[in-house]
C-alpha cells in the first residue's frame, strides 16, 4: 500500500468512478460484510485492501483484544473494502459484471477477492472450504 497520494490520482478516481458505480454498488449488494466499497489509488499491486472505518479497531487490535479477553460481544466493526481500479483482477470482475451481473462466476470472483483481502489483513476465511475449492478450480483453469 502506498500511502502517499498525488494531485493526479483524484483526477484519475474521478475519471473512473462512473464506470465504477454499478459494479462498487453490485460488490457493497452481494458481500453485506463490508460497511462499504470504494474506489482507491493508494494500492500499487494489490486488488484490495480491507480498512477499518473512522474511528474503528484494525483487525489486529480486535485480535488483541480478543487474545487477552477484552473484547465485547458485537464489537467487531465492519470494514470498507478498498478497490484498485487498475489492478487486472478488479478489472476482469468489473467487466463480467458489466456482461452478467448474476453470473456464478462474477459471484465466485467477488468472495475469493474478499477472502484475499481478509487473509491479506491476516484474518480468517470464513468458508475455508468453499475458498480452496475456488483457488483450487482458478489454478486448473490457469494451468
Amino acid at each position: 500500500v502506498d500511502s502517499s497520494k498525488s494531485d493526479s490520482d483524484g483526477e484519475i478516481l474521478e475519471a473512473t468512478k462512473s464506470r465504477y458505480a454499478g459494479f462498487v454498488e453490485h460488490l457493497k449488494t452481494k458481500l453485506g460484510v463490508v460497511s462499504d466499497v470504494k474506489l482507491t489509488s493508494r494500492l500499487k499491486e494489490s486488488p484490495v485492501v480491507l480498512v477499518s472505518e473512522s474511528g474503528g479497531f484494525s483487525a489486529s487490535q480486535e485480535r488483541f483484544l480478543k487474545k487477552i479477553g477484552k473484547a465485547q460481544e458485537g464489537m467487531e466493526s465492519k470494514r470498507v473494502l478498498e478497490i484498485n481500479p487498475e489492478h487486472s483482477l478488479v478489472l476482469k470482475l468489473r467487466d463480467l459484471h458489466e456482461e452478467k451481473a448474476d453470473s456464478p462466476k462474477l459471484q465466485a470472483g467477488i468472495e475469493t477477492l474478499y477472502d484475499l483481502a481478509l487473509l491479506a489483513e491476516g484474518s480468517k476465511v470464513q468458508d475455508l472450504g468453499s475458498f480452496m475449492k475456488r483457488v483450487q478450480e482458478a489454478v486448473l483453469k490457469g494451468l
